[in-house]
């Protein structure tokens, strides 16, 4: 896990553009804090990273939002969902949008409330946000020594991601 400490909008916009590269190799990102925490603010400073001219807001009502992302990347779509008027999925039926969002590669797809979404789908990466906006931190979606050889899915899923951040 990386921990680190987010004064004001330039230090999450430095974040954002310093793992830009890194975000980018990832497809489902879960957000995860409290009302006011930082999310949507997060996902401001990352579209603006990625070149989205649009102005981005909290997809809270409509639940997914899509953003097409202008700088060279292998994603071609930011789509940012927005889970907290919805109780825990139990299955994809739930929220079946999701999961057309995630049969397409070229999406990033980042997830406010994403451990609404936890019994069906693993993130790739985890953004903890604590103390309203002054702290976040990155991890992947479950633990594995990076020098254990990955049996299941699952697990070459977790040292991708260990990968991809160094951890």
């Amino acid at each position: 896990m990386q921990k680190f400490i987010v004064s004001n909008s330039a230090d999450a916009q430095r974040i954002a553009k310093k793992f830009q590269a890194k975000i980018l190799r990832a497809q489902l990102i879960f957000l995860r804090g409290d009302l006011g925490s930082g999310k949507t603010h997060f996902v401001k400073c990352l579209a603006k990273v990625l070149g989205i001219e649009e102005v981005v807001i909290s997809p809270s009502f409509q639940l997914a939002k899509e953003y097409k992302i202008s700088v060279k990347s292998p994603k071609k779509k930011l789509v940012h969902i927005d889970l907290y008027r919805l109780p825990e999925l139990k299955s994809s039926i739930d929220f079946p949008e999701l999961f057309d969002y995630l049969s397409d590669r070229k999406n990033l797809v980042i997830v406010e409330w994403g451990e609404r979404a936890k019994n069906v789908v693993a993130p790739d990466l985890i953004f903890e946000f604590e103390n309203h906006q002054r702290e976040f931190s990155i991890s992947c979606s479950n633990t594995i020594e990076l020098n254990q050889k990955a049996k299941s899915k699952k697990q070459k899923q977790i040292l991708k991601c260990k990968n991809i951040f160094n951890f």
